[in-house]
């Protein structure tokens, strides 16, 4: 994919990592967090509310990047079930990270090479908001 092709050459160690990070970071948990800013409800959540989101998404967080809570002891009993997705959560990451075939999409001479080294690591990994 192409998010894969830009995070490999930008953290060629963890390449799978850093697309689940991005996609659970920039995409999953914000539209979690924030819902009625992303259309999916109408209004605000209540404040209870907000928080159960929030403990979900951190939740889901730690899951993309394949580690328990060690810091936050009240969130330490969730560490069992973290442990049993992150087969689950990789072969995700996996399906979704497979090479496209560009040419099946754009004539090999529209193609133009993927260029992302302006593309600043704050960028590629930081929670946007609306």
């Amino acid at each position: 994919s192409c998010l894969y092709q830009v995070v490999q050459q930008r953290f060629p160690q963890h390449p799978l990592q850093a697309v689940s990070t991005v996609i659970f970071l920039r995409f999953l948990n914000p539209a979690l967090v924030l819902p009625h800013e992303f259309g999916i409800v109408d209004a605000e959540p209540l404040p209870r509310i907000k928080r159960g989101l929030t403990l979900v998404s951190k939740i889901l967080q730690n899951i993309a990047n394949n580690l328990i809570f060690t810091k936050e002891f009240h969130m330490r009993c969730f560490n069992d079930y973290l442990r049993s997705t992150f087969d689950l959560t990789t072969n995700f990451v996996l399906s979704i990270s497979e090479p496209i075939n560009f040419n099946t999409i754009m004539p090999p001479d529209e193609q133009q090479p993927i260029e992302n080294n302006h593309i600043p690591d704050s960028t590629i990994l930081s929670p946007t908001y609306p």
